[in-house]
């Protein structure tokens, strides 16, 4: 693991190489020296919409990396320390990956080395320096693929400890492809073993680190700067970049705000890696943006104003419109870097059989909420509290029960809350004890959930009770029952009641009806009977007497 851990720290090594003058290629981007600043943070931003890069004499030919570097200054009772800190983007643009390293340097002297740093990295040897050299380097181990827009912040921190200086490496990804919310990833916490240190801070100042005279020649340190430049991948690499455009800009702490550099170079001074074909200028919005083209190295500006740091991520989501800028929407994700105000609609009109209504109490048409923005990342996702009334449109001939969310009531026309549960009840209604409704069908069902305006129907049928001499049915209105037709001979039969019916009669159901039957001896037929007994009887008795 060692072994592979440092061959990837030599792949990331970026070379550093005192400066006597300008080379034909720089760095380019952006950096500040002027006016001079002490600060503990600072953060470079990148936004990029293009990017590839091709250089046919490198091991990797496509490589290039954003780097954010500046001058560390420590001070002890008898000394004063400086350290160059690097926090790198490397790009393979051919394949669209992405990682992040960095680099510490001993600045203090020609030959300063790096001998001890307390972190996640290792130290290595840079043999392709004018003179061998150590320095710390780490990885952050992860490899992004990246799509454009490309969007993200570099930060590097400073805090004082008893063991020296903790210098803190980190990024954040706003949005790759699509806007995302920030997760910090710090990758590197590394502390700096100074003894005696009584101070540590990033500092900008129109300075070297050192300046060493021998004889004719003056050699100078690092420019005590903080830059946000492009350059080759590593090693000092000089690339052309076939495609460029990106904003650019760079921040520093003070007082717990973050404040832009306001004196601009459009190039950098102390790292070896460079651009062949790079030109900045400062766009509407005021990010220093770059693209393909010649560079002529100075000043940008000197009143270089950025719009702040977008710290605080914004997700609402509703499906009722709300009010920003003016523009009404449903969706809004993004960043803000100022206070923002959201109005949402107190009592919102959906449709004419539907409406929402925000769970705030408000006398106002809408509610206005102002969103503060942050001074380190922050994210607020949420969706505005709203109950949604739908109607239901209830079509019954008889007052219809159900259970409303448990609870037992008649069912009515109206304005529901959304999920509302009625579970219809099919049991009997009684107009009276001899006349009832039955219900015969539910549509579109027994059980529903108020999630859309409803037509509910309930079917029924109206029946009367049928009471034949005891017999009782129930009888759908309309329907026809013939009477049942018994004819013994010695009786009559007769029923009395609502309609007076005889044996066999068939009658229109249309009311309750009660028959009861009577029954009475038939003389007619008795006597007929008797007579026709009477006849025969005597028939046989005159067969049966015997002849003389």
């Amino acid at each position: 693991m060692l072994k592979v851990r440092i061959a990837v720290l030599s792949f990331l090594l970026l070379t550093l190489l005192p400066v006597i003058g300008f080379a034909v290629t720089a760095p380019v981007g952006i950096s500040s020296y002027s006016p001079t600043v002490t600060t503990t943070s600072i953060l470079g931003y990148a936004n990029i919409s293009s990017l590839l890069a091709y250089n046919s004499t490198f091991f990797q030919p496509y490589g290039a990396s954003l780097q954010l570097n500046a001058i560390l200054e420590v001070d002890t009772p008898s000394n004063t320390y400086y350290f160059w800190v690097q926090n790198v983007a490397g790009f393979i643009t051919s394949n669209n990956t992405l990682f992040f390293n960095d680099n510490i340097w001993n600045a203090t002297g020609m030959d300063s080395n790096i001998t001890e740093v307390i972190g996640d990295g290792n130290i290595s040897t840079c043999d392709s320096c004018q003179a061998p050299q150590t320095f710390y380097g780490a990885s952050s181990q992860q490899t992004i693929y990246y799509h454009f827009p490309l969007s993200f912040y570099m930060f590097i921190n400073v805090t004082p400890t008893v063991r020296g200086p903790l210098v803190t490496f980190g990024y954040v990804i706003l949005q790759n492809g699509k806007i995302t919310s920030p997760k910090v990833q710090v990758y590197d916490n590394a502390i700096i073993p100074v003894q005696g240190a009584i101070s540590a801070q990033i500092v900008v100042q129109n300075s070297y680190t050192y300046v060493y005279n021998q004889g004719l020649y003056s050699y100078y340190g690092l420019k005590k700067d903080v830059e946000l430049v492009w350059g080759g991948l590593s090693n000092g690499e000089h690339t052309t970049f076939k495609e460029m455009s990106s904003l650019l800009a760079i921040y520093y702490l003070r007082n717990g705000q973050w404040l832009s550099f306001n004196e601009i170079y459009n190039y950098g001074f102390d790292t070896a890696e460079s651009a062949n074909n790079l030109t900045v200028y400062v766009d509407k919005q005021g990010f220093a943006h770059v693209i393909t083209g010649n560079l002529y190295k100075g000043e940008l500006t000197s009143d270089f104003n950025p719009p702040k740091p977008y710290f605080t991520f914004i997700n609402i989501s509703s499906k009722v419109p709300f009010i920003i800028n003016g523009n009404q929407l449903y969706n809004f994700t993004g960043y803000i870097n100022s206070p923002i105000s959201v109005y949402f609609y107190s009592n919102y009109s959906l449709s004419n059989n539907s409406f929402a209504l925000l769970n705030y109490s408000s006398n106002q048409k809408t509610v206005r909420l102002v969103i503060n923005s942050s001074t380190w990342f922050d994210s607020l996702q949420f969706t505005p509290n709203y109950t949604f009334y739908y109607r239901l449109n209830v079509i019954s001939s008889i007052p219809a029960r159900a259970l409303i969310n448990g609870v037992n009531t008649t069912l009515k026309s109206g304005w529901y809350a959304g999920n509302t549960r009625i579970i219809v009840l099919t049991t009997n209604y009684y107009l009276s004890n001899n006349t009832r409704y039955v219900i015969t069908r539910v549509e579109p069902s027994t059980s529903i959930v108020v999630n859309r305006p409803l037509n509910l129907t309930v079917k029924a049928q109206l029946q009367y009770l049928v009471n034949i001499s005891g017999i009782l049915t129930w009888e759908n209105n309309g329907s026809e029952i013939t009477i049942p037709n018994y004819k013994p001979l010695l009786y009559t039969m007769v029923y009395e009641g609502t309609y007076n019916l005889l044996p066999g009669d068939t009658i229109t159901v249309t009311q309750p009806i009660s028959e009861r039957l009577i029954i009475r001896l038939n003389y007619v037929n008795i006597l007929i009977v008797s007579i026709g007994i009477i006849t025969l009887l005597t028939i046989y008795l005159v067969i049966r007497k015997p002849s003389n």
